[in-house]
């Protein structure tokens, strides 16, 4: 019988028992697993029964196991997560479709809250890469859809076609008010406010050009339903630029006001199209409007 001893360290924060036991007890992801659901890893004294959690700073790991054995996790039905949807599961890339609510990548100290850890541990099998690289991002506050790479070279790849703006990523957006035009592109400048953190309004050569292009799809009274389309992928662009044109967001309180309609950016990022990242095919993926944007677009009809 082996025992293996830990104390987390602070440049452990926020790893998983199970890639703790990884790193400190030379055993695979899976066995790892297998060493969980047979009772034989502890934390501070308690026994650990599942694999994702994140022990604090400080606690102790404790694991008591045979060498020669071979542990093999308990079959877990994949169960329904608050924190995405799984839309294209490829050897070379995830797609998932995120709720408002929750971060793409960790805004500070790993904590298990965002989206890329939780991805690291559920949509990781032995058989693939051990990482996950993000490609791009959404807003915490924006629903919709987020690719992740496996690879670094398919990391590298797609972050090349973001780059050269060979990426179709289409929102669906609802605006106070009503743009006149019914179709159009939106050319401005942005940059970061050094003290609030949020973008504002820039002059050429003062900050990044964003482009975009939008068709109005239905005029309800006080609010629009928009199709927008993302030339430049600048932090906040969709929502900087319709405010800029007197038109906010609905439930956009950075930008605009707050909304008895939502609680939450009324922005969903509803279709993404790229080649893949190896062999060039055409990947078409599409996220349906979620069910607090398709309640909030009721009530704006049952009022026009």
């Amino acid at each position: 019988m082996r025992e293996i001893r830990h104390v987390v360290t602070r440049d452990e924060a926020g790893r998983t028992v199970a890639a703790l036991l990884h790193a400190h007890a030379g055993v695979s992801h899976r066995t790892a697993k297998g060493m969980i659901d047979a009772g034989s890893v502890e934390v501070d004294g308690t026994p650990a029964t599942d694999p994702a959690t994140r022990p604090r700073v400080g606690a102790t790991l404790l694991a008591r196991f045979d060498p020669g054995r071979r542990y093999q996790p308990a079959h877990r039905a994949r169960r329904e997560t608050p924190w995405y949807r799984l839309v294209l599961d490829d050897p070379a890339f995830l797609v998932v479709d995120k709720p408002a609510g929750v971060l793409t990548v960790p805004a500070g100290e790993p904590d298990g809250d965002s989206l890329v850890e939780r991805l690291l541990v559920e949509e990781k099998p032995d058989r693939r890469t051990r990482a996950l690289w993000v490609v791009h991002r959404i807003d915490k506050h924006v629903s919709g859809l987020v690719v992740f790479a496996r690879s670094p070279a398919a990391l590298a790849n797609l972050r090349l076609q973001f780059a050269t703006r060979s990426v179709l990523r289409q929102y669906v957006a609802i605006c106070e008010g009503s743009p006149r035009a019914a179709e159009g592109e939106l050319v401005s400048y942005v940059k970061e406010n050094p003290k609030s953190l949020k973008m504002m309004p820039a002059r050429p050569g003062e900050g990044d050009r964003a482009v975009l292009r939008y068709r109005v799809v239905e005029r309800l009274g006080r609010a629009t339903v928009l199709e927008v389309r993302l030339e430049t992928g600048r932090r906040n662009q969709i929502r900087v630029q319709f405010a800029q044109i007197g038109c906010p967001l609905v439930g956009d309180v950075s930008y605009g006001t707050p909304s008895p309609l939502l609680t939450r950016v009324a922005l969903h990022a509803a279709r993404l199209e790229f080649k893949h990242p190896e062999t060039g095919a055409a990947v078409v993926c599409v996220a349906p409007v979620p069910a607090d944007l398709g309640q909030a677009l009721a009530r704006l009809r049952a009022e026009a």
